[in-house]
């Protein structure tokens, strides 16, 4: 007999995936929608194909129904193992209501997803409530950035719930390398003069620089070089937060 953890486990997995996917249509939608705005008005006449930007619009629609059906097909897992019940949507029709269903279904794939982590991941309540506001901050920075940023740390979050601090560690560090990679500059002194040049960061937070260099340091060196060290809690979580606060950094640069 399958336990109720492993069930628990399996629809986690499934909530994720469409959370992860609705997100992904949303985006494609919004883009194809700007693109075919600026057709129609002729500002971007390579564009001008309106017809076939409206094709793909359709397609991404039917493909919002598929996602849609998986979503409601899975209420009746929801409520069988968790108890808790999640709202049906009904099959949208036009673009303005496939993107209002896409958000509707990844809020309720955030609760669903809170809920059976609560069930399944050994955390404290006062951990909880950190990556819970972790997972906020990374969803809310992320949202015009490459979706590997917030896959990767998602993982990272997904580890440290399941007590693999270390794992969640090396994850979260070499989202904090590749960050740091693609600032301009070959040392992290380079980089930082780099980022108040363009006054994203002021020349007089020290605090600003120092907190670089560190997260830069324990990224790079504290745990992929040294097989004897091993990550405990604070570590992990802290690095959580390290990697949120660059990706802040990266954003003014990349917007």
């Amino acid at each position: 007999m399958i336990s109720m953890e492993t069930k628990a486990s399996g629809l986690l997995e499934k909530f994720q995936s469409m959370k992860a996917h609705a997100r992904e249509i949303y985006d494609i939608l919004s883009k194809l929608e700007n693109i075919r705005i600026q057709a129609q008005s002729g500002l971007v006449p390579e564009f001008n194909k309106v017809q076939e930007i409206m094709q793909a619009e359709r397609e991404k629609i039917q493909e919002t129904i598929m996602l849609l059906d998986e979503y409601n097909q899975s209420r009746i897992e929801v409520d069988k193992v968790v108890k808790f019940s999640i709202p049906y949507f009904s099959r949208p029709n036009t673009l303005s209501e496939a993107k209002g269903v896409l958000r509707q279904v990844s809020v309720e794939c955030d609760e669903v997803i809170g809920v059976l982590r609560s069930l399944i991941i050994p955390v404290s309540p006062e951990d909880a409530d950190k990556l819970n506001k972790l997972r906020a901050e990374i969803a809310e920075v992320t949202i015009k950035l490459d979706p590997a940023y917030e896959k990767n740390l998602n993982q990272a979050i997904n580890e440290y719930e399941k007590g693999d601090y270390l794992a969640s560690a090396l994850i979260t560090a070499r989202v904090i390398i590749y960050i740091l990679s693609q600032i301009e500059g070959k040392t992290d002194e380079e980089k930082i003069r780099f980022l108040q040049d363009r006054n994203i960061i002021k020349k007089d937070r020290e605090d600003m620089r120092e907190f670089i260099i560190k997260a830069s340091k324990k990224a790079r060196h504290f745990f992929s070089h040294d097989i004897k060290i091993f990550a405990d809690p604070s570590d992990a979580i802290g690095m959580l937060g390290d990697s949120v606060k660059l990706l802040k950094i990266w954003a003014k640069l990349e917007g």
